[in-house]
C-alpha cells in the first residue's frame, strides 16, 4: 500500500542515517502537540528578498540573509534595492526545507510554510516607501508566535501574511 511514501524511506534506511530519523520523529511529535511547544526561536531559510509595487512589478534585492531568526526581526533584515520604486510590500522567498521552530528544550520542529517558496512570506509595510537603487534598507517586524504562527492545526505553520512591518535605513 502507498501512504504517501513516508514509510518507504525507512525501509531503505539500514540505520546509517540517524539524522533523517530524528527529523521524522520531530515532525511526528510536532504534529501532535504544536500548540504545546515552548518556543525559543523560529528560524526561516531565506532564499531571496523581493519588493513588489502596486503594478505588481517585482524587484529582487541584494541581501546576505540566509538563516533568519524571527525573534531578531526587531533588529531588522538588511538589503539593497536593485532599482528605484515605491513599495508597500516585501516578500521573503523561503527555502523548501530548513524552516523550523527551536524549542526551549533544544528540539527542532518542522515549520510548514505553504506557498512561501514561490510567492513568499508577504510583509505588508505600515506605509508606502520609495526605495532608491543601491541604497541599503532595514526591514523590521515584531514577531509574535500567537499572531504569526498557526499552532492549532496538526502541523506548525507560518501564516502567509504579516502586517505592521517597517522599512527604513
Amino acid at each position: 500500500s502507498n501512504n504517501g511514501g513516508e514509510d518507504h524511506d525507512e525501509d531503505d534506511n539500514d540505520g546509517d542515517n540517524n539524522g533523517s530519523d530524528k527529523e521524522e520523529e520531530a515532525k511526528r511529535e510536532c504534529y501532535k502537540k504544536c500548540k504545546d511547544i515552548q518556543i525559543d526561536d523560529v528560524i526561516l531559510r531565506v532564499v531571496q528578498i523581493q519588493l513588489k509595487n502596486k503594478n505588481g512589478d517585482i524587484v529582487t534585492t541584494v541581501s546576505d540573509v540566509k538563516n533568519l531568526s524571527l525573534y531578531n526581526m526587531k533588529q531588522g533584515i538588511k538589503f539593497i534595492a536593485n532599482r528605484e520604486m515605491e513599495t508597500k510590500q516585501v516578500r521573503l522567498i523561503l527555502a523548501n526545507e530548513g524552516n523550523y521552530i527551536l524549542a526551549t528544550n533544544g528540539k527542532r520542529y518542522a515549520l510548514k510554510t505553504p506557498s512561501q517558496q514561490q510567492s513568499g512570506l508577504v510583509l505588508v509595510l505600515t506605509r508606502s516607501v520609495k526605495v532608491k537603487k543601491g541604497k541599503e534598507y532595514i526591514l523590521r517586524a515584531e514577531f509574535s508566535p500567537e499572531r504569526q504562527l498557526n499552532l492549532n492545526s496538526k502541523q506548525c505553520m507560518l501564516k502567509p501574511e504579516w502586517h505592521n512591518v517597517t522599512l527604513g535605513y
